[in-house]
């Protein structure tokens, strides 16, 4: 069963690849092309129910699919029961109520890609339990897509959440996919996307505490505005309180 399975995944790529070859006239290595096949297989490996009586696959082949999987996030610390709930959707009042209630360092990041993929960046807000501004950041990113650069985005403001020795961490923005992906501690098929999750989550171990939100667009808009102000600014550079200077794009 599972052999059948494995043609239409490695056909499903290469029809993609093609397409991007001749429509979009972009390309990637054959290596790449495997990885994203792996990573598709890992998503539908995950996708079904544990082996039991009643798998589909013989115990061999079960074995073989778990070879494939791309692996898993490191364990996020365990959520108060005030805090499981990660989709806040909250009119401006109402949200402005569950800030204040948090009583934690508050950490906003969104991307910006004119085009996407385009000219891209990312930025986000870091406020202290008392409301202060902490850190403002925008990190110009070269050419994205609108998903990487909220990726990026939200890296940068965690290494720089670091960097300040900030040891308990709400993070907020309006991309449900990475929070999605960040709570449910699954991987997406791009393979690049991939990579940039997995950074995030080994940050996740460093932090006493850490929670992830998803909000509606019009609670993000300071990091929505960081993220747009990156845009001048030359790839790699990152203005974090009006100081510039070069940050490397992994």
């Amino acid at each position: 069963m599972a052999w059948l399975t494995l043609p239409k995944f490695i056909c499903w790529k290469l029809w993609l690849e093609r397409n991007n070859r001749i429509f979009r006239g972009t390309s990637i290595s054959p290596i790449k092309v495997v990885v994203k096949i792996k990573a598709l297989l890992g998503d539908f490996i995950r996708s079904r129910p544990p082996l039991s009586l009643h798998s589909p696959f013989s115990w061999e082949e079960e074995i073989w699919f778990q070879s494939l999987n791309p692996g898993n996030f490191v364990d996020l610390p365990q959520r108060s029961p005030i805090l499981q709930k990660w989709e806040i959707r909250k009119d401006k009042a109402a949200f402005e109520l569950w800030r204040q209630e948090i009583g934690r360092n508050l950490l906003f990041f969104d991307g910006a890609s004119k085009g996407n993929p385009g000219e891209a960046g990312g930025g986000g807000v870091l406020f202290g339990p008392d409301g202060n501004l902490k850190f403002i950041y925008s990190w110009n990113l070269g050419n994205e897509s609108n998903n990487m650069a909220k990726a990026l985005a939200l890296w940068q403001g965690l290494n720089q959440a670091l960097s300040q020795d900030i040891q308990d961490l709400a993070v907020v923005g309006d991309s449900r996919l990475i929070i999605y992906f960040l709570n449910s501690r699954t991987f997406p098929s791009s393979a690049r996307l991939h990579q940039v999750l997995q950074r995030i989550s080994l940050c996740i171990p460093l932090f006493r505490s850490i929670d992830f939100f998803h909000v509606l667009r019009s609670n993000n808009e300071q990091a929505d505005k960081a993220a747009n102000e990156a845009l001048p600014l030359g790839k790699g550079v990152i203005k974090i309180n009006d100081v510039l200077r070069w940050a490397p794009i992994p």
